[in-house]
């Protein structure tokens, strides 16, 4: 099965024979835990990625033969959002691979020992989390365990991650003090509000919404905002 991982995802899945049984002198106990952690995030992208297979397995089956299929899905898998059935299979699927994209993503960067590829790990298992309790999310289930497992696997050796010294350096340059935080927060609020308003005038009362026609309307709203400053 090691052998199916690396040739789906590269070079960086251990085999059993690099890390079990291996003499101490070519591999740290450090190194074993990283790898570890590497691994089960990519077991975990494997069963997010057959989770979505399944999912457009069973979406390509209702819209051809049983329709009744959509709502089903949804009670079972996305009890807490009130939209379409169709649509609520879309956001499963998608949901889904997002959390593919994050294992693998996080599974490379846990060798690179950074510290904010322990942050993030975590950060993902509480959306993953919220996600569940929120919205019923059900495959979010995929994504916690693996997430779980290797956040704390990784904790048992805080030492082997540090600062990536470019960011550190970069950040120290740009955010000296308040100023920096100061400018981006005022942005980002005032952009946030003229989208937040760009959103509401476009919106036609008691009218039905296209969502194509209204994306393309803030599209179009912030780039031009963009390149007025």
């Amino acid at each position: 099965m090691r052998q199916l991982l690396r040739s789906l995802f590269g070079q960086n899945v251990p085999l059993a024979g690099e890390w079990e049984g291996i003499a101490p002198e070519r591999m740290t106990p450090r190194q074993v835990r990283l790898q570890r952690c590497s691994l089960i995030l990519l077991w975990g992208a494997l069963l997010n990625f057959l989770a979505v297979l399944a999912i457009c397995a069973a979406a390509i089956h209702a819209g051809n033969r049983d329709s009744s299929l959509f709502t089903a899905m949804q009670t079972a898998l996305l009890p807490g959002l009130v939209i379409s059935a169709d649509a609520a299979v879309l956001l499963l699927a998608a949901g889904t691979g997002v959390n593919v994209a994050l294992l693998l993503l996080l599974s490379v960067v846990i060798l690179a020992q950074e510290m904010w590829s322990v942050v993030c790990l975590w950060l993902a298992a509480a959306l993953n989390l919220a996600a569940l309790a929120g919205l019923g999310f059900a495959p979010s289930l995929l994504g916690i365990a693996p997430l779980l497992a290797a956040g704390i696997l990784a904790l048992g050796d805080l030492r082997a991650y540090r600062g990536n010294p470019v960011m550190l350096k970069e950040l120290r340059g740009r955010m000296r003090g308040a100023r920096g935080f100061a400018i981006i927060t005022i942005f980002l609020t005032l952009m946030g509000f003229f989208t937040l308003l760009l959103f509401l005038l476009q919106i036609p009362q008691g009218g039905v919404v296209v969502s194509g026609e209204l994306g393309r309307e803030l599209f179009i709203g912030v780039v031009f905002i963009e390149l007025m400053r």
